[in-house]
């Protein structure tokens, strides 16, 4: 949410924001913690299959609370200040969409600002195509800082990076530079080795277009599986109880 302060713009999360955030994350750390102990409990009585299926589940549990928890905390400490000269950021190491440590502060003014830049990246997880626009901004001595992630048309209302990123080019008196589209590989992987360089080739209009409709129909897809699933499942609870109400 930004804030207006004579002519500073103050992008931030709300408290109510950053409250449910803790909360959530607050209300599923004890079932995470139990998770140890349930599987022990399962392997000491023998049953070892049950308590394998639950560690391969504790596993993935595990890596989506880390990533989930290093969103939240992003959320809470992530803020750019935008003043009359200068522009302040307090902003996560992002390694491809994901927001890891550690954290910067930077204070640029505007002048010291060569260039804002935004480009596409097209993240695959398993056969999942993953749209996201990236900002970021590059000082007259080469060094690049990025101030964020957003899916391609999902913005988040605390940081419209592409709308800071448009303010920041506008008050430093620069144009925005598209550098197109490129193919990123595994949304998970960047945050081992990073997200691809920014002179990397962008893919064709084309090639983006396409991954673009396969992105819409697999969640078509989905959402009518799911639709399916739900039809089927109330049709037979209602079979079944419309069967046992005849046998009584």
């Amino acid at each position: 949410m930004a804030e207006t302060d004579n002519t500073a713009l103050i992008y931030e999360a709300s408290s109510g924001r950053k409250i449910i955030l803790a909360a959530v994350f607050a209300g599923l750390t004890p079932f995470f913690i139990s998770l140890p102990f349930m599987i022990y409990l399962r392997a000491s009585k023998g049953f070892y299959y049950d308590a394998l299926t639950l560690s391969v589940f504790a596993i993935l549990f595990a890596i989506w609370m880390l990533f989930l928890g290093a969103h939240i905390l992003s959320s809470m400490r992530t803020r750019i200040q935008l003043n009359e000269q200068d522009a302040e950021f307090l902003i996560p190491n992002w390694r491809g969409p994901l927001p890891l440590f550690p954290y910067q502060k930077v204070s640029l003014t505007y002048e010291n600002i060569e260039s804002v830049e935004q480009r596409g990246e097209i993240y695959r997880e398993a056969i999942i195509p993953v749209l996201m626009r990236a900002s970021c901004i590059v000082t007259r001595d080469g060094d690049r800082h990025v101030l964020g992630y957003t899916k391609e048309h999902a913005t988040d209302p605390a940081f419209p990076f592409a709308e800071i990123s448009h303010e920041i080019a506008m008050r430093a008196g620069k144009p925005m530079r598209d550098k197109g589209t490129i193919l990123a590989g595994g949304q998970y992987l960047a945050a081992i080795r990073g997200a691809p360089p920014w002179d990397k080739p962008p893919l064709s209009p084309q090639a983006v277009q396409t991954t673009r409709k396969a992105a819409q129909k697999f969640w078509w897809i989905m959402l009518a599986i799911s639709g399916a699933i739900l039809i089927v499942g109330v049709s037979i609870e209602m079979w079944r109880i419309s069967i046992e109400g005849f046998a009584q």
